[in-house]
């Protein structure tokens, strides 16, 4: 990706550099501090005509985007998520709860994705222990699987995960199917495409998430 620009944003005494990447015509827009990224986040955006590239930090959409990184680093949102990963990896054993299902405490945890998830040896069953907060990529993931503990399975249309979650970028990241396929994976989920309507009455592709093995989540507490 070629370097277009890149402008300072001064906060808390720290000089950050807000930089403008181009492949073709997608744009993103990366924070750096020293050097180095400053958050996990990146923010793109498409523009179809042709601008002049010396004048591109300019255009109202790439100001969109400036404006969306230096209010993510105001609001510490990535430095909340870095505490929350790392108070969840001190966690030990005596914390574990038994199994929901079996009441085993044959338990071993693994990290998903910034949440802690418990897999019962005995009998499969599987929950997770999420952090207080997280972006509104990862609520929708957590969306399908509290659906999945509730009724069994979960289904969306392929275009919300495609513009969301799952979202494709040929020339930086894995493909949308890779990245499917690694969550499911992870999560011990099954998936199967198939055709619905949607409220317009058009059929489309969707896509039904499931458990081969029932999952019994402990109780919420208030």
């Amino acid at each position: 990706m070629r370097l277009l620009h890149k402008e300072l944003f001064e906060f808390e005494h720290k000089s950050y550099e807000i930089r403008i990447y181009s492949e073709g015509w997608r744009f993103t827009v990366r924070a750096y501090l020293d050097g180095s990224p400053v958050n996990g986040y990146k923010y793109t955006v498409d523009l179809p005509t042709a601008f002049d590239l010396h004048q591109i930090q300019n255009i109202d959409a790439i100001q969109r985007l400036f404006e969306l990184a230096k209010e993510d680093i105001q609001s510490r949102i990535w430095e909340r998520f870095v505490t929350i990963h790392l108070r969840s990896m001190r966690t030990t054993a005596k914390d574990i709860l038994g199994c929901q299902n079996c009441t085993s405490r044959n338990i071993v945890s693994t990290m998903v994705d910034g949440s802690k998830m418990f897999e019962c040896q005995d009998c499969s069953n599987i929950w997770y222990e999420r952090p207080s907060s997280a972006g509104a990529c990862q609520i929708v993931l957590d969306q399908i699987i509290g659906e999945i503990e509730k009724t069994g399975s979960h289904e969306t249309f392929t275009v919300a995960l495609l513009n969301g979650p799952f979202t494709e970028d040929k020339s930086v990241g894995p493909s949308f199917m890779d990245q499917l396929q690694n969550w499911t994976n992870k999560n011990k989920l099954r998936y199967e495409f198939f055709q619905k309507r949607d409220s317009d009455g058009k059929r489309r592709e969707a896509i039904r998430f499931y458990s081969e093995v029932p999952r019994v989540p402990p109780p919420i507490l208030a």
